[in-house]
């Protein structure tokens, strides 16, 4: 029998499965199968709605041979692109390759100085490959190539966040004790710490926030995908898999030892209370520390 499904689950389905269908779901809910999300939505009485409607595939014909997908997904951003390119293998679709007098001049003006990201500003149709190529192709090459990512210019600047100093509360004892509760461990991959140190990261990007609660154990390569992806995002997934995290330590109960060392952190140096402990680390508590 599968793992009973949750409140939260639920309204999640109903609200994206009818645009989004399983593939949308199941980024937010990976450990549920295909099959089960369709079974669970069949009795839910939700049903999946097609991307395609008269209006969008008369608009891909029209827009496709200029602009291509990216045209296209600029008035329909919820359909994938892997779905509009399978749709216009059907149709038989082929798009315009040629480049436009205007297109080249502007590339000869704008792509020495400033790079790929300043064309596409003006011809969003354009791929990112296909300027490159064109720039080869007419003997351009880029002088400045990080004017267009560098600071305030990349498409990614959240203010300079990143360069914030840390509150005072933020010291190497409590990232000890993040780190032994989580059993050094990364909390999305599972990777198990080596000769480094892991990052402790907060999960709602405030650094003055040092709650144990906001406070969670990543590897090096999935601290730096939580800085360039939708930190919303990546806020709704650590907040589940922390509650995951919580629920499974009912289920594997964390050696004694363990316990004590994290206990013996928290009461020396650490006033912050932990949310979700499980009762058995309830009955510990109050134990005396071994040193």
């Amino acid at each position: 029998m599968g793992k009973m499904w949750s409140m939260e689950e639920e309204d999640f389905l109903r609200c994206v499965y009818p645009e989004g269908g399983t593939m949308a779901f199941q980024k937010m809910f990976p450990m549920r199968s295909k099959l089960a999300v369709i079974t669970r939505a069949h009795l839910l009485g939700v049903k999946y709605m097609s991307y395609w409607s008269k209006e969008k595939i008369l608009y891909l014909k029209k827009v496709y041979f200029v602009g291509g997908s990216k045209a296209f997904r600029l008035k329909f951003p919820q359909v994938p692109m892997h779905i509009v390119h399978k749709k216009v293998w059907k149709l038989g679709l082929k798009r315009q390759k040629l480049w436009s007098y205007e297109e080249g001049n502007y590339l000869k003006k704008v792509y020495p100085i400033r790079g790929v990201e300043f064309f596409l500003l003006r011809f969003p149709c354009r791929s990112n490959v296909a300027v490159q190529c064109k720039a080869n192709e007419l003997g351009i090459c880029c002088l400045n190539k990080g004017y267009s990512v560098r600071g305030s210019r990349s498409p990614k600047w959240n203010g300079g966040s990143s360069f914030e100093p840390y509150s005072v509360g933020f010291t190497e004892h409590l990232k000890e004790s993040v780190r032994d509760f989580y059993g050094r461990r990364c909390l999305i991959c599972g990777s198990v710490e080596n000769e480094l140190r892991l990052p402790v990261h907060h999960i709602d990007y405030n650094k003055k926030n040092h709650a144990f609660s906001n406070l969670v154990s990543l590897c090096f390569s999935c601290h730096t995908k939580t800085s360039f992806s939708s930190r919303t995002v990546w806020m709704i997934q650590l907040k589940f898999l922390q509650k995951q995290f919580y629920k499974s330590r009912i289920d594997f109960p964390v050696p004694r030892h363990a316990l004590n060392r994290f206990f013996c952190r928290l009461r020396n140096g650490f006033p912050h209370n932990v949310d979700g402990r499980n009762s058995q680390v309830k009955k510990l508590e109050n134990e005396p520390c071994q040193r």
